[in-house]
Parts: C-alpha cells; structure tokens; sequence
C-alpha cells in the first residue's frame, strides 16, 4: 500500500512537473519580449560637447550632441495633440536663458545673450529630447553637463 501511494505521487508530481514547465518557460519568454522591448523603446541622448568641465575662452560655446531610437525632425509651431512617440526634436537650454528647439544634432552658441555678454563662470546645458508638439517624453530624457567661459 505505502508503495503505491508513492507511485501515485511521483506520478502526480510528473504530471504537475509537466504542466508548469512550459508555463515558466513561456512566462520567462514574456518577461524577456517585454523587457526587452522596453529597454529598445526608450531613446538614448548623450552630450559629447561641451564635455563636463570644460572651458571655453572667448570662442563660441560647440554644443554637439547625439541620440538612438528616436527620429529628429525640425520643430514647428505646433502644441497640439503629440504625434508618433519616436520622433520629435530637442530642446536645448543654457542657464536660465530661453530655449532653443532643434533637430540638428550640432550648434554653436555666441557669447552674447541677448544685449549682454554671457557671464563668466559656471554654466549649465540642458538637452532634452522633446515630441513633435514639444512636450517631454514620458519618462523624461534630459541630459545636462556644466562647463565654464573665461572671455
């Protein structure tokens, strides 16, 4: 009797065994698909100049930058409903001053701000990748990097 009712039980814990298997399996390969797909879906933006620190002295401030997985398009005067989620332009701001929307991935920024002369010091670029009706993308892909003017 105490046999059988082994047998019995390896028998159920093959059958359980055979069941959940190719559950787990098909459950990882979901897990794999979806990260994956995340991890391809979300842009990449980095800052290649001005490099951190750097210092500029009385010469145009090179801001160069470069982006994957998201389609640069020029900016329009358009803050509708946003378009496709892969494409858009960004927005490029130093300091406090207003912004610049681009989809050029290089440009140089002079040393006057308007009337003024750009102060000598620290400064801070922000780059950040915008949709096509310049909102922010969800999560947000910004990049920022300090570097100083002597004049």
């Amino acid at each position: 009797l105490l046999e059988g009712e082994r047998e019995r039980q390896r028998q159920s814990g093959k059958r359980l065994m055979a069941i959940l298997v190719p559950v787990l399996i098909l459950c990882s390969g979901f897990t794999a698909v979806f990260a994956s797909s995340d991890s391809k879906s979300q842009p990449k933006l980095a800052i290649t100049r001005p490099k951190p620190g750097e210092t500029f002295d009385d010469t145009p401030i090179v801001v160069k930058f470069s982006v994957k997985g998201f389609k640069l398009v020029p900016p329009e005067p358009y803050f509708g409903k946003a378009g496709p989620q892969d494409a858009g332009h960004v927005h490029v701001r130093l300091d406090s001053y207003p912004l610049i929307a681009t989809s050029a991935p290089q440009l140089m920024i002079g040393k006057h701000a308007g009337k003024r002369y750009l102060p000598k010091g620290k400064h801070v670029l922000t780059v950040e990748l915008v949709l096509d009706n310049h909102d922010p993308l969800t999560p947000a892909v910004r990049r920022s990097v300090v570097f100083y003017t002597t004049h």
